[in-house]
């Protein structure tokens, strides 16, 4: 489990961390039975579960970010590093076939 002094505060996003790693952490809370049905409302209107609206509320509240968005940005580092690769890949392939 990991403790609240282990963060150091909404600056913690910017460490590199990943943030999509194992989602094993449950987080919960009491509310009203009005306040309940307004925030399954809420999550219906988009077509998303209130786990997934829920899950996106606190990434915004941590991270900055919804949980689409921590996807897309690590996918296009994941991609800029792979690019990079066939980049150096193809730059020695030119440059072989100049010799």
């Amino acid at each position: 489990m990991t403790t609240p002094d282990a963060f150091d505060g909404p600056s913690h996003a910017r460490t590199g961390v990943n943030h999509l790693g194992k989602l094993d952490e449950c987080l919960k809370t009491h509310v009203s039975a009005e306040t309940a049905d307004a925030f399954r409302r809420n999550a219906a209107e988009p077509d998303q579960l209130p786990g997934e609206l829920l899950r996106d509320l606190i990434l915004v509240n941590v991270h900055g970010k919804t949980h689409l968005e921590l996807v897309a940005e690590h996918r296009r580092e994941l991609m800029r590093k792979q690019g990079l690769r066939v980049g150096q890949e193809r730059a020695g392939i030119e440059a072989s076939h100049e010799l």
